[in-house]
């Protein structure tokens, strides 16, 4: 999947000085609060410490000029300028492993599964010491709608492991090879919070849902050796690619964190990386080893946020825990999904954060999992003696079932809802199947979140999809599906409401607003050009943003006034 992002035509950048640059000849949205019905700024006018030196008249800003050295006179020539991208919450060290791994997206069948997988491997020359991954199958599109089996990817090889993982990240499917690897016999129970597939005689058919995937994962890890000094910039260029200054690495476990904070002594990171460890998987011993990069401060453009929690799994993949029952399929009348943690859990990993000033992100696609999560962190708040603990953020990601009376919930709680608003377009007819007309319409509830004044905020849960944050505003604007259908305009927000969920509402996520996140004197010159205004491209009679939106490309991106990745003519 990622493939296309790291082919694009760019300049290698080389050159680390920071430039005195002064923008003219553009639109420039500030993304402040009703940029989108303000006269527009002429200039933008950055300094020798890489941030923003004045926003405002074009006249004044050039007097500006006059009195500082070596100033660069940048003609946008109509393009827009507008903040650094925010990826709210994605997985970038993940990023890396898809340039090493075959890709699945787009896959027709399981033959087509199969034959992608076996050629992949023949190309890469893989032994028994070594196993072969593919990302990014759906079933929701696969000719007969079934995931993959052991006895399928046997077929591939039988004496190597083969390990094909979901679109979602959250389930997969492992050949025989891979299950004895991982050291799961085929009659082994299904684990707390995972469920393992079954054949007719009840025996493991390959399939992992949940905490049942993680042995497997764990082994694939091992096996599959990525090496980020070699990788590092092409991972990064993807984000750049897409206008994004800042990142997160959003399950981050020890090795990860070990790469980034490695590459940038070594070599610098070309943009801001946020990461939060899995709470409870190995997660005080990471704190403690990485102890100067845990907080608020960057060092060589790493800090570690906080903790992680995975609540539960994929609507998509229906492993979401929901209150109320799954349309019914394969796992009978009145299937909910289940949790894959404990309250308990929670809990502890709320009064970890909020004991010790750092952000609890909390995974909950499901709005079983959202009452849990705020039941534990409320509890977690009351009993934390912390006298700063309503100042923490916590974040509900992906928030796809949540309803109205959660979000008033968290937002008291002080919290953010982050919508992975763009499954509307690539899962929302699967949503509507698994959840009905009502719920499956309804799904990435941002309007509801603008109406009760949450800053909420939009992300791609990259690599799940490309991080093309414009395509993700166009997705919330619409709320179209890929069949065409229209899921509930009341949850519609506008483009400009879109700007503000990738930019300042999420430097205010991370707790960088006077940093980040809109063009004002004194903050970091983040900065990203696109080709043309986002707020100027043609509506349909809904309203609704055309598909121009989301093809609009960025034509370079500027991190603390360094220019990081710049697209060639």
């Amino acid at each position: 999947m990622m493939s296309d992002n790291h082919t694009t035509t760019h300049a290698d950048v080389t050159d680390d000085a920071i430039r005195l640059r002064l923008f003219v000849n553009g639109e420039i949205l500030t993304a402040k609060p009703g940029f989108e019905d303000e006269p527009q700024p002429q200039a933008l006018l950055t300094d020798a410490d890489g941030r923003i030196a004045f926003v405002g008249d074009e006249d004044e800003a050039r007097a500006r000029a006059a009195d500082l050295d070596g100033v660069e006179e940048r003609d946008l020539d109509g393009a827009a300028l507008l903040p650094g991208f925010i990826d709210a919450h994605g997985h970038l060290s993940a990023i890396a492993h898809y340039f090493t791994t075959a890709d699945l997206h787009d896959s027709v069948d399981i033959d087509d599964v199969v034959n992608r997988l076996r050629d992949f491997a023949e190309r890469r020359h893989i032994d028994a010491g070594g196993i072969i991954i593919g990302n990014g199958y759906d079933q929701n599109t696969l000719a007969g709608g079934q995931h993959p089996t052991r006895h399928d990817l046997d077929r591939v090889s039988t004496t190597i492991p083969v390990v094909a993982v979901h679109v979602s990240g959250h389930v997969l499917a492992a050949n025989t090879k891979a299950l004895e690897v991982s050291g799961i016999h085929l009659d082994d129970p299904d684990p707390f919070g995972g469920t393992f597939g079954r054949d007719e005689n009840g025996l493991i058919n390959g399939f992992a849902a949940e905490k049942a995937a993680w042995r497997i994962r764990a082994v694939a890890a091992e096996r599959s050796v990525v090496d980020f000094d070699e990788l590092g910039d092409a991972t990064q260029d993807v984000y750049l690619s897409n206008g994004i200054t800042t990142a997160q690495d959003g399950a981050s476990g020890r090795q990860p964190i070990a790469d980034f904070a490695r590459f940038g002594n070594r070599h610098g990171l070309r943009l801001d990386v946020v990461a939060y460890p899995v709470s409870g998987r190995d997660s005080d011993g990471v704190l403690d080893d990485y102890a100067t990069y845990v907080g608020k401060n960057y060092h060589h453009g790493l800090r570690i946020g906080g903790l992680k929690v995975v609540l539960d799994g994929s609507p998509q993949a229906r492993t979401a825990w929901v209150t109320e029952p799954y349309t019914p399929g394969p796992e009978g009348e009145g299937y909910r999904g289940g949790p894959s943690v404990s309250e308990e859990d929670v809990y502890q990993a709320a009064r970890r954060t909020i004991d010790n000033n750092l952000q609890l992100i909390v995974h909950t696609n499901g709005d079983a999992a959202s009452d849990r999560f705020l039941d534990a962190y409320e509890r977690a708040l009351t009993d934390s003696p912390n006298p700063g603990k309503r100042d923490l953020h916590p974040v509900m990601i992906h928030s796809q079932l949540a309803r109205r009376d959660q979000l008033e919930r968290l937002g008291r709680l002080g919290g953010i809802p982050s919508f992975f608003v763009a499954h509307t377009w690539y899962w929302g007819d699967v949503h509507v199947k698994n959840f009905g007309a009502r719920r499956g319409g309804r799904i990435s509830a941002a309007g509801d979140a603008k109406r009760l004044g949450l800053r909420y905020t939009f992300h791609n849960d990259s690599p799940i999809i490309k991080p093309n944050l414009l395509d993700t505003i166009w997705a919330g604007a619409t709320r179209r599906t890929k069949s065409g259908r229209q899921l509930d305009l009341d949850q519609r927000v506008s483009v400009a409401d879109g700007i503000r969920a990738i930019t300042a509402n999420a430097a205010y996520q991370y707790g960088e607003e006077h940093n980040k996140g809109t063009l004002e004197a004194g903050k970091l010159a983040d900065l990203a050009i696109v080709e043309k205004n986002p707020l100027s491209v043609p509506l349909d009679e809904t309203g609704a943003p055309d598909e121009s939106l989301r093809a609009l490309k960025v034509l370079e991106t500027i991190k603390n006034g360094r220019t990081a990745w710049v697209r060639e003519a």
